[in-house]
């Protein structure tokens, strides 16, 4: 007796909904995938800037305990002429018949002290404009930070999506085969 044809399931052709659902669910891995790898490249981005900013942070910090050593050598040469001025000025008093060259000596050293003085303000106008920008590189670290961890979060849940996908694709798959 001769056997009854039945139509093999596993070789028979999906109906048209299943193949336009799996092409859909295709193409959407593919953009995820796509969205995942230039994720990679910006976060590969964040990094490298981020590594260019510590330098540039360090490089700052470096000038800035530069800066504060020359404003201490500034204020102990500001502080021996001054020791220098009253030492003068005592002499002064002391030689009533050297009084005019020590009026002239006087006169110099203010002079001295004045062009220390604008050397003074012109090295705290440095200063702040070193905490200027160093407040500008911490800014910047900080929003590169927050830039990163977007993109991580990001990633964490395109990831999650395409888990989800990939899921549903094989149990549309393992349905089709049943």
């Amino acid at each position: 007796m001769p056997g009854l044809l039945i139509p093999n399931s596993l070789t028979s052709k999906p109906h048209p909904d299943y193949l336009s659902k799996i092409r859909q669910l295709e193409h959407e891995l593919s953009q995820i995938q796509s969205e995942k790898n230039e994720l990679a490249t910006e976060k590969e981005t964040l990094q490298n800037d981020l590594t260019e900013l510590s330098e540039q942070n360090a490089n700052l910090r470096q000038k800035k305990n530069q800066t504060k050593q020359e404003l201490a050598t500034v204020k102990e040469t500001i502080n021996q002429l001054t020791q220098e001025l009253t030492d003068e000025q005592n002499k002064r008093f002391t030689a009533e018949n050297n009084l005019a060259q020590a009026r002239e000596i006087s006169a110099d050293q203010k002079q001295t002290i004045n062009d220390l003085s604008q050397q003074l303000q012109t090295e705290r106008e440095t200063n702040a404009n070193l905490k200027q920008e160093l407040h500008a590189s911490e800014q910047n670290y900080t929003n590169l930070q927050t830039a990163y961890q977007k993109a991580l979060n990001d990633k964490e849940i395109t990831q999650k999506q395409l888990n989800q996908l990939t899921g549903e694709i094989k149990t549309f798959a393992k349905m089709l085969h049943q």
